[in-house]
C-alpha cells in the first residue's frame, strides 16, 4: 500500500525492533536515506548488522515500527521487496553448477544482453558460459551484485560485499555502486572495511541495539579500540 512521502527519503525508518524468539537484537532503529547515496551500516562483530540488513531487504521481519521506502509501507506490502530491493548476503546466493548466464536468467528471468551495461561495469561480460562454482571468491562476489540488479532494481542492500577480496575486485564493485547512485540509486552495506567507510556518503554505527549516524573517523577510531564501551549483542 502507497502512502504519502513525509519528506524526500527513499526509505525511512522509524523506531524499528526486530529480533529472534524472546532475544531482543535491534530496537528503536531509524534511519533515512535519499536516492543517489551510498549508507555504511558498521558496528563491532555480532552487533546486529545482518539482521538489521535482512530485515530492509524482508528476509527477516521487523517486530515493531515504521519502514517506508519509496513511499510504499513496507511491513504492509512486502511483495514490493523484490520489486524494490536487491539483496547481496554475506555468502553468495549462486548456484555453482549452473553457468554464470543462467544464474542470472533464474534470480531475474531476463537474458544477460538485456542487462549488457551492467555486466560491463561489473566485468562479467566475457564469463557468461562459465560455471559459477569455477570463478573465483572475487567473481563469485560481482556474479552475486549483478543478479541483485538484473531485475531493474535501484536499492542495494549488500553485506560486507567486498570482504576477503582483493583490492582490483574491491574497487570494481565500488565502481558499480556509485554508478546506481549516481543514476538516482541507493545503496545500504554493512562493512569494516576503511576504504569503504570513507568511500560511502553517510556512516551509521551500530551498536547496544541502536544505531547512530557517526562521521567515518569517529567510526573508524571505534573500530580500531574495539568499541570497548558497548558489548555486542548477537553472535
Amino acid at each position: 500500500m502507497k502512502t504519502e512521502s513525509y519528506d524526500n527519503s527513499m526509505m525511512r525508518i522509524r523506531d524499528l525492533s526486530c529480533g529472534y524468539g524472546r532475544k531482543t537484537v535491534l530496537e528503536h532503529v531509524s534511519l533515512d536515506a535519499a536516492e543517489g547515496e551510498c549508507i555504511g551500516i558498521t558496528g563491532l562483530n555480532g552487533s546486529g548488522k545482518s539482521t538489521l540488513l535482512k530485515v530492509l531487504a524482508g528476509v527477516d521481519l521487523a517486530r515493531s515500527g515504521e519502514y517506508r521506502l519509496c513511499g510504499y509501507d513496507m511491513l504492509a506490502d512486502r511483495k514490493r521487496f523484490g520489486e524494490l530491493i536487491g539483496y547481496v548476503p554475506q555468502e553468495d546466493p549462486l548456484l555453482t553448477d549452473l553457468s554464470v548466464s543462467d544464474n542470472l536468467k533464474l534470480w531475474s528471468g531476463s537474458k544477460p544482453d538485456e542487462n549488457a551495461e551492467l555486466l560491463g561495469k561489473l566485468q562479467l561480460n566475457g564469463m557468461l558460459k562459465r560455471r559459477a562454482g569455477t570463478l573465483s571468491g572475487g567473481e563469485k562476489r560481482r556474479l552475486s551484485v549483478a543478479c541483485a540488479l538484473t531485475g531493474g532494481q535501484k536499492i542495494l542492500v549488500m553485506d560486507e560485499p567486498t570482504s576477503a577480496l582483493d583490492l582490483r575486485q574491491k574497487e570494481i564493485i565500488r565502481q558499480a555502486v556509485r554508478a546506481l547512485t549516481d543514476s538516482g540509486g541507493l545503496v545500504i552495506m554493512a562493512t569494516h572495511d576503511i576504504m569503504e567507510i570513507e568511500f560511502c556518503d553517510r556512516i551509521y554505527y551500530l551498536s547496544d541495539r541502536s544505531l547512530k549516524e557517526e562521521n567515518a573517523p569517529i567510526v573508524i577510531d571505534r573500530l580500531m579500540k574495539g568499541d570497548t564501551d558497548n558489548e555486542p549483542n548477537e553472535l
